[in-house]
């Protein structure tokens, strides 16, 4: 026992001495105040901002002005016959062409200033009645150089239909300068009417309503038996095979008043120089009308009482 103590403090001894020794440890750690690390910022994606154009409005259709017409002054014409025959005022003619009187000569051109659309009443009409398709018409001077074909093309119509609204024949393609001309501007659509059949008895077909009388205005007065007179009215609806416009003028005659009827498909009638009242006639005063007839087997007027309207076809002025 005592050999096993001596032994452990001689152990316990030489540790010791060992660990004073061996040489102190090195220090890695360096003086002075330790750096702090920055972390670095994350990239931020940054959002570019992308311009979406914004729609260009579509312009307005701007309505097209419709053109003057072109009249060539004839022999016996006044300044105030034109204004009649268009349905203007003398002042309107003069302030349009730059005139300064009333003087005008043959062969001069006169521009017909374009009608300038005034609202009217509204029409109240009767349920029953078929809707009207109005076709207007423009009225066209011819110049020195057009045919037919030229203003068939300039006016995207077919020469037919010049032909039909003029009354002129199939085959007559002859016209002159300062002749006035009817142009269609458009075929009204036809709409049908289904007829409905009772006990075997079709019901009648309701009235049309009554043409409009466009031209000459009322109580127009014209001078000179060679001065151009176009009875013209408005178009109510595409008329059927059977059907026409009656046109009814009545002019004073050496043997009373002379009644002229016409039946036709056109809405324009020119008045020819055979009707113009006789000197000795007092009064010369015309009168005129237009209604639709049926022609299937009897005629009936198939419209309603439409308007009257008077002329005067005076003697010409003395030079």
């Amino acid at each position: 026992m005592l050999w096993l103590a001596g032994a452990a403090a001689l152990l316990l001894t030489v540790a010791i001495l060992i660990g004073m020794s061996a040489p102190a440890p090195r220090s890695t750690a360096r003086t002075g105040p330790t750096p702090t690390r920055t972390a670095a910022p994350s990239p931020t994606a940054t959002a570019t901002a992308v311009l979406t154009p914004s729609p260009t409005p579509e312009p307005l259709p701007t309505p097209t002005p419709i053109p003057p017409q072109s009249y060539i002054v004839q022999q016996g014409d006044t300044l105030l016959s034109i204004a009649a025959q268009f349905g203007v005022s003398t002042d309107e003619l003069r302030a349009y062409n730059g005139m300064d009187s009333d003087i005008i000569v043959v062969g001069q051109e006169i521009l017909i200033p374009p009608p300038t659309p005034t609202p009217g009443p509204t029409p109240t009409w009767d349920p029953s009645q078929p809707t009207p398709t109005f076709a207007p018409f423009l009225l066209h001077t011819v110049q020195r150089g057009e045919t037919l074909s030229t203003l068939a093309e300039q006016y995207g119509v077919s020469v037919d239909e010049i032909r039909r609204a003029n009354n002129l024949g199939d085959d007559e393609n002859v016209i002159r300068a300062g002749q006035v001309l009817q142009i269609p501007q458009h075929t009204p659509t036809p709409v049908a009417t289904p007829e409905v059949v009772r006990a075997g008895t079709p019901t009648p077909r309701p009235l049309y309503p009554a043409p409009v009388l466009l031209y000459p205005p009322p109580d127009a007065v014209f001078r000179g038996r060679e001065a151009p007179i176009a009875l013209q009215w408005s178009a109510v609806a595409l008329l059927d095979q059977d059907e026409s416009y009656r046109l009814i003028l009545r002019c004073p005659a050496a043997a009373g008043p002379k009644e002229v009827i016409i039946d036709q498909k056109a809405t324009l009638w020119r008045v020819p120089a055979e009707l113009f009242p006789p000197p000795e006639a007092s009064k010369r005063v015309c009168t005129w009308e237009v209604e639709i007839v049926r022609h299937d087997g009897e005629e009936s007027v198939v419209s309603q009482e439409g308007e009257r309207r008077t002329f005067t076809w005076e003697e010409a002025e003395e030079p």
